[in-house]
């Protein structure tokens, strides 16, 4: 995985995410101290600005961790084909959703986790947590 940095909005408010023909996973990560989302169970949404340079070749999962095991991933690669190259879109998946995959909302150390295991190029910007409405 090679990580440049990237225009969104401004200077350098975005990295640029390029996975290579490499064998095995790879991932980019924003971990942190645990902290506690449960409050947000229902009203939660993790949501990121993505532009697909290059459309997925394989599985790209998105998910969240709460600490070895535990984690919550989506594949993605059905949606990340779907978009125009080039254009930013703005992509919130509700938390309910990486829960439903195992993550303990109680618990999370990463917030963001991207990964592929074939080639893939994306730029990503402005990963947040925000309020469904």
């Amino acid at each position: 995985l090679k990580m440049t940095r990237a225009d969104y909005k401004g200077k350098d408010d975005a990295v640029a995410l390029k996975w290579g023909r490499k064998k095995g996973k790879s991932s980019f990560a924003l971990y942190g101290p645990a902290i506690d989302l449960s409050a947000l169970a229902d009203r939660g949404a993790l949501t990121m600005e993505i532009q697909v340079e290059k459309k997925p070749k394989g599985a790209v999962t998105l998910g969240m961790d709460c600490g070895y095991p535990c984690r919550g991933e989506l594949n993605i690669q059905k949606t990340l084909r779907q978009l125009k190259t080039g254009e930013w879109t703005t992509y919130p998946i509700p938390i309910n959703c990486f829960a439903a995959k195992g993550l303990d909302l109680r618990k999370i150390n990463a917030i963001f986790m991207l990964s592929a295991d074939k080639p893939f190029e994306a730029q990503v910007a402005n990963t947040r947590l925000e309020l469904l409405h």
